[in-house]
């Protein structure tokens, strides 16, 4: 898992990487955690298959998916004894590309939600990737956030489909 996570992360110096070998990094990058981590969780995934050959820019769904860990698992209320999870949907509709990563974590006060894509951080950021999507794909298209404290949060990266 950590060599495929490597090798998918760098990928050669690439902007655009097959939505393919990105799920793939995501993936191994959560098996990684799930091996390293304290307090164990799950993953769902509900990927639509037909998109896995869409270019996307790399490292688009793992940071979401470390921010879900992270911030959102590691500091839920720790008298909650459900069943964490991180749930990863792929699909599209009305001809976008929908990368949707759900948590059951501690979920984000207002001033968090609103500041999310803007602030600047001092790991890789969701503002990182929000501004690149929006720079190769245009102002419509990023990354917007629900979330509730207490309950979750839900990020959702909105593309264009590039018929290839």
């Amino acid at each position: 898992h950590l060599s495929t996570f490597y090798r998918t992360t760098l990928n050669k110096g690439h902007n655009f990487i097959r939505l393919a070998d990105e799920w793939k990094n995501t993936t191994s990058y959560l098996e990684i955690q799930k091996m390293l981590h304290s307090s164990s969780f799950e993953v769902y995934t509900h990927v639509d298959e037909s998109l896995l050959n869409q270019n996307v820019i790399n490292l688009l769904i793992q940071p979401l998916a470390e921010n879900a860990i992270l911030h959102g698992l590691d500091y839920r209320d720790e008298n909650d004894t459900s069943e964490k999870y991180i749930d990863i949907t792929i699909c599209s509709k009305d001809d976008k590309l929908l990368i949707i990563v759900k948590d059951n974590g501690c979920g984000m006060d207002v001033e968090t939600l609103e500041s999310i894509t803007t602030t600047e951080t001092k790991g890789y950021g969701i503002r990182n990737v929000d501004q690149r999507i929006k720079l190769f794909f245009g102002e419509e298209y990023g990354i917007s956030y629900e979330s509730e404290t207490g309950v979750g949060t839900t990020a959702t990266i909105t593309l264009p489909i590039v018929n290839q």
